[in-house]
């Protein structure tokens, strides 16, 4: 069994910064404006919002993805604070091409219907596409986007190898 953990923490302190900047400056209206009335509930909804603001960009831009390959199957599993989830499984024998190209063309050249983007906020000119078939429904094609390691390309590879030397 190999394992890559892949995370998308980018530098969301900019963003962060001014989204509290943003609120306090709102906070600020109803005494430039002189109201006095309801100003608590005005008061309670900025906060709130900057509050929600705050936590929705930590949340989007911290996920850490898992590839492994177990035995002769890839998975990729999605971590985002305590919260673990499975997005993809498929054996390597239904691997079709593994590739470095432009994604809107590998979809449209193999008639992918489902694609997995595993790279959160990464840099997709640099990403690798896995084209596979499903198990479920063999004529279904998909592709999986992410970041492997030269390890785990290696490992994939010798597997291909391997499984392709069985047959």
């Amino acid at each position: 069994m190999y394992k890559q953990k892949y995370t998308t923490k980018a530098k969301n302190l900019p963003m962060i910064l001014g989204t509290v900047v943003l609120g306090l400056l709102l906070l600020c209206i109803p005494s430039i404006f002189k109201i006095t009335q309801f100003v608590w509930i005005y008061e309670l909804a900025v906060i709130v919002f900057t509050s929600y603001a705050v936590y929705q960009i930590i949340k989007k831009s911290s996920y850490v993805y898992t590839y492994h390959i177990i035995d002769d199957e890839i998975a990729v599993q999605l971590s985002v604070g305590h919260k673990e989830n499975v997005l993809c499984t498929f054996e390597i024998r239904d691997i079709i091409s593994v590739n470095n190209g432009k994604i809107k063309e590998l979809k449209e050249a193999n008639g992918c219907q489902l694609v997995y983007k595993c790279i959160g906020s990464g840099d997709s000119a640099r990403s690798t596409q896995i084209i596979f078939r499903e198990e479920a429904d063999r004529n279904k094609i998909s592709m999986l986007i992410f970041m492997p390691d030269t390890e785990f390309l290696k490992i994939l590879n010798q597997k291909r190898l391997d499984i392709q030397t069985k047959v």
